[in-house]
């Protein structure tokens, strides 16, 4: 059985916040920002939003440090080198190759759910062998008649039905043989890592290309110069005029700067456990949550200068799974190329059934 892998950046502890230089860049204090409970270390409010920011430069600067090389530190030289005897023995048979397989499977299902926001956007449910996903429209009354006793009005309702096309999510896992015996860290940790991002990115990616086409359907695009405590309640009017609740604001990381920077910290609730953070909730504005996507300045779905509102789930749409992540052993060998690895594959689908509960903000 391989060692479980820490893909939730448990061990991601920053400097905290020690003010800013003259070109706005943050200088680090003395100690950490999360004390040994895993909270931010701050006195009162305004102080935890500033460590918030701190926490949001150093993921934007890419400081936290890689799943292979946090996994390596925690082992002896004795450790490692049993472990890499494990993976090469393993990667000989096919069994091993399976096992492994279902080794990484496992931690890149749950970080999915962790920090990929699609599946918090929409509601994801298991769609049953020969079922046919299908969402109920909402019905509405087109025409008031009198029935068939002469007195009573009736209404004739119409209801349509949507059925969601399935498309497929895939990853490829290569590791050259030669690359296996070599490498002083852990590669089955590190294929986790590019896995979980390219699984990620794919349906976050997806689920921002329904999002900022649905936006635009009903409500109208708030344009701004800054996201300012103004524009992000114009932004969430654009979904409560509809009368129904706005859940998230959805950012890119980068934008936390103007939004930490021009928004009274009173109107900002930061959150304060560090594993909240990491998974992409940075905090409440006007009872909404702050949601900052998965990115790492090239993996980036949701764009610079554009944050997107949305309703909960129940209000927006649904995310069918078809065939949950699954792992295959491959190889190359029949091309003449010594490598081994997994492909993973799910199918799945995306729905905005009521585009009212999504709307946009962009910055000029």
């Amino acid at each position: 059985m391989l060692p479980k892998l820490n893909l939730k950046g448990s061990d991601f502890n920053p400097a905290a916040f020690g003010g800013e230089n003259a070109d706005g860049t943050i200088r680090p204090g003395s100690g950490p920002v999360f004390n040994d409970k895993g909270e931010i270390n701050a006195y009162d409010k305004r102080d935890a939003l500033m460590q918030v920011r701190a926490i949001v430069d150093a993921m934007i600067g890419g400081q936290t440090l890689p799943t292979f090389q946090r996994h390596a530190k925690t082992l002896t030289a004795e450790q490692r080198r049993e472990y890499v005897e494990t993976v090469k023995e393993a990667l000989q048979t096919p069994e091993g190759m399976a096992l492994v397989g279902q080794e990484l499977q496992n931690p890149i299902r749950e970080v999915l759910d962790y920090e990929g926001f699609s599946r918090k956007v929409f509601a994801p449910r298991e769609v049953g062998p020969g079922e046919i996903p299908r969402y109920d429209r909402d019905l509405y009354p087109v025409a008031w008649v009198v029935g068939y006793d002469g007195i009573t009005p009736e209404s004739m309702p119409v209801g349509r039905y949507f059925y969601p096309p399935e498309w497929s999510v895939t990853a490829n896992i290569m590791l050259h043989i030669q690359d296996i015996y070599q490498m002083q860290y852990d590669a089955i940790a590190r294929a986790q890592d590019r896995a979980k991002q390219a699984v990620q990115y794919q349906e976050d990616r997806s689920g921002v290309n329904l999002l900022d086409t649905a936006s635009t359907v009903v409500n109208d695009v708030v344009y701004t110069s800054t996201f300012d405590w103004s524009a992000l309640i114009e932004l969430k009017w654009q979904i409560e005029k509809n009368r129904i609740p706005c859940s998230k604001f959805l950012i890119n990381l980068s934008e936390t700067r103007d939004i930490l920077k021009y928004i009274n910290y009173q109107h900002f609730d930061p959150v304060t456990m560090r594993e909240i953070i990491l998974a992409g909730y940075l905090g409440q504005i006007a009872g909404v949550q702050l949601v900052a996507s998965a990115g790492n300045g090239i993996f980036e779905p949701v764009p610079r200068g554009t944050v997107y509102a949305v309703s909960d789930p129940q209000y927006l749409g649904g995310m069918p799974i078809r065939v949950p992540l699954q792992a295959e052993p491959t190889n190359k060998f029949m091309l003449g190329e010594a490598k081994k690895g997994w492909f993973l594959f799910e199918v799945i689908s995306q729905i905005v059934l009521n585009p009212r509960g999504a709307a946009k903000a962009v910055k000029l």
